[in-house]
Order: structure tokens, then C-alpha cells, then sequence
């Protein structure tokens, strides 16, 4: 059985499951297991001086806690839970719902978007500014960033998911139904873009009153936040000399994001072509050699694409298998942004230091990476690709990774 590109990047993260693996067991298959807990850590560092008994005793502690099913890893991190409101200009259907919206009959409509502050009591520290943090998909929600709590200690972190999907509102065409044989106006754009979930950033920004903070984002969301930064750049109201130049966006991590959605499509089909042919064996070592009991052929070359490329863990984990499970219908996946091609500012000098990851076996390859060059200063630009990690190594490897973000970001406070 020949798995699809559109599959695999379905499986990869930039969306959730196919529609070909939906009729699995996910509980069963991506249940939270002891295995699961162990390959997904919660890093501990050694930030002041102990003995390695009591350092010892605080990691068995997270480790048991990350372990349990009826218990959340992160209950015991002060979260503040809170709700964006964001309207949508929406446009009238009269005159045969040309959607145009200059038409009169225009309107707005208002949506939520829920946002979480972890360790909300650091928002607005000056040694150790707080990191806003950008998920992928598009609309696959923010859970399985979530673990960046642990991975960077005593940082607010300012998770949120964006509209149409996770805990947020999901709004969709309100007139895709077919009347007397003849399609009506889809106004699902009316909801949905690049450039109005860059708005809805913006706009969470200035809510929580945020003057200075890290931007992170890892796949889709790395694309979003360079747009955030690109508009910022070229916005002379929010670059003019009264603003302080210690304000504002003071570094950001672009993960596993590519700068070009076609090229990423044509990479992940390379890939999915090895595997159909046999010729990657990078997922032997992870795999037990057992066949999904359904006998389904692309369940197991689906699978086989996540434990080379997406995640390297025996089993799903259960932060990525929750965000799959609350992931958007609507607006998702590479569909949904097929045009995406990054392009530079005139005002690169005003951009931040960049520090570019990627999985050393990750889908989105250096050549779908090798642009962000082009985007930022030579010299505010670092390019990291982690060892034996692939498209999310946040949650194959969280010590590593949160010891990269910290020592980044610490250099930028």
C-alpha cells in the first residue's frame, strides 16, 4: 500500500490524522504508557547548587508525575487561563454572494481565543523575558508545545490556540451548503489567513500588556511569526524613535519551519517515496517489526513516516496525540497556505536575531530551510539541526532542546 504526500503531511504535524487512519483505535494505539512517559522526559536542570540525591529525587518526582494518566504533568505550574476576542469582517451574500466586502450589508462577528500564562507571576520580568509561543498545523492546537514548560524553567510562557481549533473558536463557511443545484458563497477566507492570524497576534500582544518577549514558533507557526515580524518591521508607527529599543520582539526561534510550502510538499514526497521503496531504514531502530493488527498497510507506512521523520518515539506522545485529538477541520494543513512563499523586508536591520532549528531527520529538510537566509542579517542568524531528533524534538529530546532555547534567549534579555 502506497502512502500519499497529503497523508503523510496530515501524519507530520502540519496537520492531524488522515482521513485513512481515522477509523483506528487512537486510545489504544497512541495511549499514554509508561514507554510513552519515558520518551518524553521532563528535563531537569541544575540551575543552583544541589546534591544529586535531591536533583535525583526532583527528577524521579516529574518523571512519576509525567507517567500517570489521571494526572497532568503540568498542574503543578501556576497557569492563568484566559479568552481574546477577535472579530471577523464578514461579507454580505446579497447580489448573488459575491463576498465582496465593500458591499453595505457587511458585518462583523466576534470569536474567542483561549491563551494560557504559565507562570503568569514572570510576564513582565527583565532578567528573564517571557516566551510567546506559536504552534503549527495550520490548526493543530497548542498542546504539544505545552512540554516547553518544563523544557524552560521559570520563564512565563504564553501559550494560545489559534482560531479554528484547539480550546478556541472554529468557524466556518456559513453558507457552504448547495441550493437548487448551485454553490453558495464560501466565506471561509472571511475567517481564515496568514495575515489575520497575524492580527489576532498582534492583538494578543496588546492585551496582556507585553513590552518585551521571545517569539517562538515551531512548523506553521514559525511562518506566522516571521509574518508578525515582517509587518512590525515595515510598520513605522511601531518602529518609530520613541519606541524603546530594549521593547518588542527581542529574538525568535523558527523550528522545523519551512520557507516554502511547495518545496516542503515535493520533500516530504521524496521521502515518502523512499519509504514505499524500502530504501530508509531510519525508523528500524524504533520500530518492533509488528504490523497493526487491522492488517492496514498504510497505517503501518504512515507510521512508519512518523517514526522517521515527525517524531522518533516508539509511541505517539500524549502531548502530540491531545493536540491531534483537538485539531481544526476547517482551515488545516498544507492546503490550506499551498502558496506560502516567505518573502524578505526591505527592513531586515529591524528584525531580531533568529536562531533556525530543525530535526537532523526532519521532513522539512535544510533545502526547505536554506531561504531564511535570505530573510535575515547575516549576522543574527543561527542555524542549529539536532541530532537524531526529526520534525518535533521538542518531545524526542526536551533536555537538549530547552537548554538550546534557554542559552538563545538568555543572550537577548
Amino acid at each position: 500500500c502506497v502512502l500519499r504526500r497529503q497523508d503523510a503531511l496530515h501524519v507530520s504535524g502540519f496537520s492531524a490524522l488522515p482521513s485513512s487512519l481515522q477509523h483506528v483505535d487512537v486510545s489504544r494505539k497512541f495511549r499514554w504508557t509508561s514507554h510513552s512517559a519515558a520518551s518524553w522526559p521532563i528535563p531537569q536542570r541544575n540551575y543552583h547548587r544541589c546534591d544529586d540525591d535531591a536533583r535525583r529525587r526532583r527528577t524521579s518526582s516529574r518523571l512519576s508525575l509525567a507517567s500517570s494518566s489521571s494526572t497532568s504533568p503540568f498542574a503543578s505550574v501556576p497557569c492563568n487561563d484566559g479568552t481574546l476576542i477577535v472579530q471577523r469582517a464578514i461579507a454580505s451574500e446579497k447580489n448573488g454572494g459575491t463576498g465582496n466586502r465593500d458591499d453595505d450589508d457587511n458585518g462583523t462577528q466576534e470569536f474567542n481565543i483561549a491563551y494560557k500564562i504559565f507562570r503568569p507571576m514572570a510576564l513582565s520580568s527583565r532578567q528573564a523575558a517571557p516566551v510567546i509561543v506559536l504552534h503549527g498545523g495550520p490548526s493543530v492546537p497548542s498542546n504539544y508545545l505545552w512540554p516547553l514548560v518544563h523544557a524552560i524553567p521559570y520563564r512565563s510562557i504564553v501559550v494560545y490556540d489559534q482560531l479554528g481549533c484547539g480550546e478556541s473558536d472554529e468557524p466556518s463557511s456559513s453558507s457552504s451548503s448547495q441550493e437548487n443545484g448551485a454553490q453558495q458563497h464560501d466565506n471561509t477566507n472571511d475567517y481564515y489567513s496568514i495575515n489575520l492570524a497575524v492580527q489576532d497576534l498582534k492583538a494578543l500582544i496588546k492585551k496582556l500588556g507585553i513590552r518585551r518577549y521571545h517569539l517562538y514558533g515551531q512548523s506553521f507557526g514559525g511562518i506566522l511569526a516571521y509574518e508578525f515580524l515582517k509587518r512590525m518591521a515595515d510598520d513605522d508607527d511601531a518602529n518609530s524613535d520613541d519606541i524603546d529599543d530594549d521593547e518588542g520582539c527581542l529574538s525568535v526561534v523558527l523550528s522545523s519551519t519551512p520557507s516554502n510550502v511547495k518545496v516542503v510538499e515535493q520533500e516530504a514526497q521524496r521521502l515518502i517515496d523512499e519509504l514505499n521503496m524500502g530504501g530508509n531504514d531510519a525508523d528500524n531502530s524504533n520500530s518492533n517489526g509488528n504490523n497493526d493488527d487491522n492488517g492496514n498497510g498504510n497505517v503501518d507506512i504512515a507510521e512508519a513516516f512518523r517514526r522517521a521523520h515527525q517524531c522518533r518515539t516508539e509511541e505517539m506522545p500524549q502531548p502530540l496525540a491531545d493536540a491531534y485529538a483537538k485539531a481544526g477541520t476547517t482551515w488545516r494543513g498544507t492546503a490550506a497556505i499551498s502558496d506560502y512563499v516567505a518573502e524578505a523586508t526591505p527592513n531586515a536591520a529591524k528584525l531580531p536575531s533568529c536562531m533556525m532549528m530543525r530535526g537532523e531527520h526532519d521532513f522539512v529538510t535544510k533545502l526547505c530551510t536554506e531561504d531564511w537566509k535570505t530573510m535575515f542579517p547575516k549576522r543574527r542568524l543561527r542555524e542549529k539541526v539536532l541530532k537524531d531528533c526529526s520534525h518535533h524534538g521538542l518531545l524526542e529530546n526536551p533536555l537538549m532542546y530547552g537548554d538550546l532555547l534557554e542559552s538563545f534567549f538568555a543572550e537577548y534579555d
